[in-house]
């Protein structure tokens, strides 16, 4: 499955979320046929559950947008965007300062949401207010990312170093120096995210 998926997204043949499409495809295959016919071996988790489980996942992601749409709707009608931006601009009309505030906000964000749920829930809110800065809508979605990645392994609250515990069987205390070195990786490659947008926009532009 991962050459099929990989493969398939790095030549082009589909995208990043046709992906999902075709490996549950190939995993109604896999089950279905090529295991129980030439391996003699059927599937420990009846297919049932399996979609019980998607369907779950799904509702609780949908929620999750509708919620944020309302949210987002909400901000739009009662000027709030606006006002955030009047308020700012008064405290800097600098954007460099407004990046390192963005850096922290989002940087404590990632420790305590989800990725896709701090995307769909602040993305309507501060994008019009990066643009009012001069800040180009991808520099500022490469920044917002990279913040909440580096908050997912940042303790107390990370998410992703609590998956690893639990997978590892180790403790947040044994895993913690270990994180040391992508550490001093990542804060630099943010600094550079961050204050040299020519670096994240070239490609862009280049493809147009």
């Amino acid at each position: 499955m991962p050459v099929i998926i990989f493969g398939g997204v790095y030549s082009g043949v589909f995208t990043a979320t046709e992906a999902g499409a075709v490996s549950v495809f190939y995993g109604l295959l896999a089950g279905w046929i090529i295991y129980p016919v030439f391996f003699k071996t059927k599937a420990d988790v009846a297919l049932s559950t399996t979609i019980r489980n998607s369907a779950v996942n799904s509702a609780a992601i949908a929620l999750l947008i509708a919620s944020a749409a309302l949210v987002g709707r909400m901000v739009a009608l009662g000027g709030v965007t606006q006002q955030l931006i009047d308020f700012l601009m008064g405290i800097t009309t600098s954007k460099y300062i407004f990046i390192l505030v963005i850096n922290l906000i989002f940087f404590v964000i990632g420790m305590l949401l989800e990725t896709c749920t701090s995307i769909v829930l602040f993305t309507p809110i501060l994008v019009p207010i990066a643009i009012a800065y001069g800040i180009d809508p991808v520099h500022f979605g490469a920044i917002m990312l990279l913040n909440l990645e580096i908050g997912l392994i940042t303790p107390p609250f990370a998410a992703n170093l609590f998956v690893a515990c639990r997978m590892s069987n180790t403790t947040m205390d044994e895993i913690i120096k270990p994180l040391l070195p992508f550490y001093g990786v990542c804060l630099p490659v943010l600094l550079i995210t961050s204050y040299f947008p020519a670096l994240i926009l070239w490609l862009p532009k280049a493809t147009g």
